[in-house]
């Protein structure tokens, strides 16, 4: 069954009555990646990048400060950061990320002058040596409850230590379900695993692909998709 977006579905991923103050948000950017990690304060920002801009996100986070974590410089991960610097969302780089690899000059400029920040979310160095793009994209984990993979293949996957997966309840599906990402092996990793969510556009880009999610239906992690119910909020 299909369902129209621009819907907010809401989950309650830890079933309690307590309020909490965090969210996550992983926008409906069309083919892209924007996900937010939303704190009291902060926000916490994972890639920029899509084909269509989450105007809520300027409610939600414009008055906080704003650290923007950068997987890799795919231009689906990248392409809202001058949009987001000029509507006025004040950015920090959660680490400084090797411009050499970014070939678009005018957003290499405004990412090299944005300050340095520390972040809460820990990271997953990518294969550094390999020629490949995908296999540079940044893990990024949120509490350990939270896997946000970019466009990481299961080469990179599979190097990620069992003890990092064992508490993971969200996985951001690697490279919006291609068939090169969600190994079987990777998600045997994850016995505590809740929901998978994709970011992307089946109707014109064929993700997230059949094989995963088959492999996800033969682990029995239910699968969310961007393109059906709009940007997904998770309450953790």
């Amino acid at each position: 069954m299909k369902f129209p977006p621009p819907l907010l579905f809401v989950i309650l991923i830890f079933c309690s009555l307590e309020p909490k103050a965090d969210i996550l948000v992983f926008w409906d950017v069309g083919q892209g990646q924007w996900t937010t990690w939303i704190q009291k304060q902060e926000c916490h920002h994972f890639d920029m990048g899509g084909e269509l801009f989450p105007k809520p996100v300027f409610h939600r986070c414009r008055f906080k400060k704003n650290f923007l974590n950068i997987s890799h410089f795919d231009w689906d991960h990248i392409s809202f950061i001058s949009d987001s610097l000029r509507k006025g969302l004040h950015l920090c780089l959660s680490s400084s990320p090797d411009l050499r690899k970014l070939k678009y000059r005018s957003l290499r400029k405004k990412i090299a002058i944005l300050k340095l920040c520390n972040s809460p979310s820990q990271k997953v160095q990518p294969e550094r040596s390999s020629p490949l793009k995908n296999n540079q994209s940044i893990v990024y984990f949120i509490k350990d409850l939270i896997a946000l993979t970019g466009d990481a293949p299961k080469s990179v996957e599979e190097k990620i230590s069992q003890k990092r997966l064992n508490n993971i309840r969200i996985l951001g599906v690697g490279h919006h379900g291609s068939a090169t990402s969600t190994s079987p092996l990777f998600l045997g990793r994850m016995p505590r695993l809740k929901l998978a969510v994709v970011s992307a556009r089946k109707s014109k880009y064929g993700h997230p692909h059949v094989r995963t999610l088959a492999t996800l239906k033969k682990f029995k992690i239910p699968v969310l998709r961007t393109e059906d119910w709009g940007s997904i909020v998770v309450e953790f």
